[in-house]
């Protein structure tokens, strides 16, 4: 009896056990869609992220606190950087797309735009990080895609640069007589995945 008893009660423990990992199994993560049409306003900057870069760091704040920088190149002049954007953003799991506007320079259309997004640690300020990136442009765009992480902190201290993305209006499709640019940043930092799609119109 006492046989039949113990084997009644495991039996209901494992049903209970295996049903949660069921319906967690059932669940499945749907990739982010951002459409690329006439809706989108000229003159925004869209970013959405479906794989925040802190999300695994259980000592962090779980949140990715973003400063999206975009610099202006005159006459093609990648070594010439002028700011003409620049904004702060905090996304987490649940608010995960940011739309705002931005002026375009009097630009033609073979000229350059570089799009910088750091994730700051420190809260260093805005006029600070655009003066350090303009003042040592080069040496960071190397080091960024070099991977060198010891580089980078010798000018931007315990800040992180995400991503570094070049354009011009010409090589970009035309919506209703307006250019518009799209691409995703993303990549590892730290062990963490991180993802970010942008749209920019003007």
């Amino acid at each position: 009896m006492s046989r039949l008893l113990c084997m009644i009660v495991l039996s209901g423990l494992c049903i209970a056990c295996n049903r949660p990992l069921k319906a967690i199994q059932s669940v499945k993560k749907k990739e982010p869609q951002i459409t690329l049409n006439e809706d989108i306003e000229p003159k925004r900057i869209t970013l959405y992220t479906s794989n925040l870069s802190e999300d695994m760091n259980m000592l962090a704040t779980q949140n990715d606190e973003i400063v999206v920088l975009l610099y202006y190149h005159p006459h093609g002049n990648m070594d010439t950087v002028q700011l003409v954007s620049s904004e702060y953003h905090v996304f987490t799991n649940i608010d995960t797309l940011h739309t705002y506007s931005w002026t375009p320079a009097e630009e033609e259309d073979d000229d350059y735009y570089t799009l910088v997004m750091i994730e700051e640690d420190n809260e260093t300020p805005i006029p600070i990080l655009d003066s350090a990136i303009r003042s040592n442009w080069l040496r960071l765009k190397t080091d960024f895609q070099a991977d060198n992480y010891s580089g980078i902190r010798q000018y931007l201290g315990d800040e992180d640069i995400l991503g570094v993305t070049s354009f011009t209006w010409t090589t970009l499709p035309t919506f209703e007589n307006r250019r518009s640019a799209r691409f995703s940043i993303k990549g590892v930092h730290k062990m963490d995945k991180y993802r970010y799609d942008v749209i920019i119109t003007r």
